[in-house]
């Protein structure tokens, strides 16, 4: 099996039936990686982390609190390049083992 070749599909109107199944889904993939011993999601969140970090300091001196642009302009840097990074496949975090998620 390789990343790029899996797919989960749930199609349902209620749209928590299809998180449920969606979570099952991961949780399934994730014991099956677990037995095969084929990867874990550290690799990922210690680049998300380094990745994010890398961002924040790039806008700091945007996103400081002594800088002069107002709250809007700073909630949209937010939005626009700090968040998109630190939510990129965030069902995955449910699973983290705690000493990935406090790290």
């Amino acid at each position: 099996m390789y990343a790029d070749d899996t797919e989960i599909l749930a199609r349902n109107n209620n749209p928590n039936y299809i998180q449920l199944a969606f979570n099952r889904h991961i949780k399934a993939l994730e014991d099956w990686f677990v037995k095969w011993k084929i990867a874990t999601w550290k690799p990922h969140f210690l680049y998300v982390r380094q990745k994010c970090w890398a961002q924040a300091r790039k806008l700091y001196l945007l996103i400081d609190r002594k800088s002069k642009m107002d709250r809007e302009a700073n909630l949209l840097i937010y939005t626009a390049y700090l968040r998109p990074v630190i939510t990129y496949a965030c069902p995955t975090w449910e699973y983290a083992a705690k000493t990935n998620k406090n790290s």
